[in-house]
């Protein structure tokens, strides 16, 4: 990433994500979610309805490689 100004820019483009731990709500036990990376590096948590309150994060058994790409 480039700061240009205050603006952030992005030298990658996000062309893949993978799923890489999944949101369990400590609460109830249940999964409220997911959190992924794209190709850049970036990390965010998907939410399946409601955020939770308290959660934790369970790593995915099994994360794929990124696929190659053509140049």
């Amino acid at each position: 990433m480039v700061k240009s100004g205050g603006k952030t820019i992005r030298k990658e483009k996000r062309l893949f994500v993978r799923r890489i731990a999944t949101i369990v709500d400590s609460d109830t036990g249940r999964a409220v979610g997911s959190q992924v990376e794209w190709n850049t590096g970036e990390r965010r948590r998907i939410w399946h309805g409601e955020k939770a309150v308290r959660y934790t994060l369970q790593p995915c058994a099994k994360v794929p490689d990124w696929p190659r790409q053509r140049r």
